[in-house]
Order: structure tokens, then sequence, then C-alpha cells
């Protein structure tokens, strides 16, 4: 049982018949409140991910540095390229800021959501699955700018975010976080459809409910998946 459209396809092109193939989606608990969005002028640009090579965080440090608008960036992750990620930090301009937290809870994660501005949630890896990290951010309202590789496409499209290119580099990046900036009121708007889509295919309850009826109806019928 693949976890995405993605996984269906891959699977068929390996020679498994499409009839004996179910989607069983992953899913994130949905929270108490969502997040809220900057009131005072300031860019709020959040991601979560290793500081490893496919998920290309110097490229967004890079692209932030480009930025003439004021911004505060937070990072959650750690790993291989952190000493990389603090010397291009030094390089930012004086009206950006960069909190890099490391590895801490999920939990932890999932409150910062809650109870901070996130104005955008940014994923550029090279590769993915079906991201839970932007499960986590959309299910918390907050709209996700994402690179188009793996099963990215099944949870963002234009009402609730953007896809970026799979090769996308920092400066093409750099341009498309200006236009958020110069179209505030548009974003805002995503935010609302980002909660909404998050709710109708990363639910956990209602994805595990379903999972649930799924296999007790193959162990019924007989049916194999």
């Amino acid at each position: 049982m693949p976890v995405s459209q993605s996984g269906v396809k891959y699977l068929t092109e390996k020679g498994f018949p499409q009839t004996r193939l179910r989607i069983a989606r992953l899913g994130v608990k949905r929270m108490k409140t969502v997040a809220r969005f900057s009131s005072d002028g300031m860019l709020r640009v959040v991601s979560c991910s290793n500081l490893i090579p496919l998920k290309r965080i110097p490229m967004l440090c890079k692209a932030l540095s480009m930025l003439n608008h004021p911004f505060s960036w937070t990072h959650f992750g750690d790993g291989e390229e952190r000493s990389i990620l603090e010397r291009l930090i030094t390089d930012l301009p004086k009206h950006g800021t960069a909190n890099l937290f490391g590895r801490i809870p999920n939990h932890e994660i999932l409150s910062y959501y809650q109870n901070n501005p996130v104005d955008i949630f940014v994923n550029v890896s090279s590769s993915e699955g079906v991201p839970v990290s932007v499960m986590e951010a959309m299910i918390a309202g907050i709209p996700c700018i994402a690179t188009n590789v793996g099963g990215t496409s099944e949870l963002i499209n234009n009402d609730c975010g953007y896809l970026l290119p799979a090769d996308i580099d920092s400066t093409e990046l750099a341009s498309i976080l200006e236009t958020i900036i110069t179209s505030p009121i548009a974003w805002q708007q995503k935010r609302t459809s980002s909660f909404l889509r998050a709710c109708q295919l990363c639910d956990a309850k209602k994805n595990y409910h379903e999972f649930s009826e799924l296999l007790q109806n193959m162990l019924r019928t007989g049916t194999q998946a």
C-alpha cells in the first residue's frame, strides 16, 4: 500500500498491477490552534529538515540574503551542513535574522507554529516522498512553497501555496520570495486553503480510520492489496 499517487505510479511502472494497489496516506494530528501571520511588515519564514545536501538549506539561506525586505528565518533540524549554514548566516543583510533551533522534539515545533507568527514554510529538497514537515505546516494553516519532487504536488497547489521547479537556484527562489512580500493579502488568503487541504488529505484521525476500514474489508472479502 503506497502512501501517495506517486508511489502507485512507481510501482505500476515496476510491473505491479494497478488494480492491486491502494493508497494509504500518512497523516498528522490536528492542532488546537493554527499559526497566525505577521502584522508588523516582517516576513517570517520557517523550514524544517535535516541539514544534509539533498535538503539544500544553504541555497535557501543564499536566497534570503538577496531579499531587500525585513525577514526572520527559523530553521528546525541539524546535520553535517550546519557549519556551512553558520558561515552563510554571517552574510545575511542587517534587516534579516536567522534562528537555528537544531534538532528538537516534534511537539516543540508544533507548539512554535501555534504560538508564533509564521508567514511561509519553505522546502527546497531535491528529493522527497510525501514530506511530513509540509503536512504539519499546512495543518497549522501555513502556506508552503516546495520543490515539485516526489509526492509534494499531491499536497500543494496554487490555492494553498506554490510549487517550485525541482532544479531551482537561489536567485530564482529569491525572486519568488519577493512576490510573496509584494502580495501579502493573496498569501494570507492561502492560509485557509492550506488548512482545509491538509484536513482533506493529511488528517491522521481520518486517514487512520479509513486505513483500518480498508484492512477490515480486505479481511472480510479476502481481497489482496
